[in-house]
Order: C-alpha cells, then structure tokens, then sequence
C-alpha cells in the first residue's frame, strides 16, 4: 500500500490491516506478478473491501510474462 508492504496472505484468504484517511494506492504481488496500482480513498471509520484474481484470458495471460503487472486483477468489492 501506497509502495510499501503491509502483510501478506495466502491464496483464498483475506487480510485486514488498518488504514488512516485519506489518499492511498495498493497493489497486490505475487513472486514476480503484481496488480496495476488502484487508487482509493478512505474515511475515518470506513471499511473497504478489495478482490484480486490471477485467471486471465489467453491473450492477456501471455502479454503477463512481458508486463507482470497484468498478471493480477485488483478491484474494489465493497464500501461500508
């Protein structure tokens, strides 16, 4: 989060790590393979939940080997 690390999680698990208000930036890696960086805002007191997946269709999969950070998709789920 915002270019530095704040924990890790295994493949099917979530991961909670508190957030101070404002601007931030995350991005989620795996060994070489990252997220593009997703940009989001948050409240005092706001929840905000984020889903990543790897599976790729053919096309953008192989283009993953060229540009890692196509490898894995990051996207806000919920807002509370």
């Amino acid at each position: 989060m915002d270019g530095k690390g704040v924990g890790s999680f295994a493949l099917h698990d979530t991961f909670e790590t508190p957030v101070e208000p404002g601007s931030h930036t995350l991005e989620i890696r795996e060994g070489r393979y990252s997220s593009r960086e997703l940009p989001f805002q948050v409240t005092d007191g706001q929840l905000i939940s984020f889903n990543s997946q790897g599976k790729r269709i053919l096309p953008i999969f192989l283009a993953a080997f060229v540009v890692p950070s196509l490898a894995l998709t990051l996207k806000v789920t919920r807002v509370q």
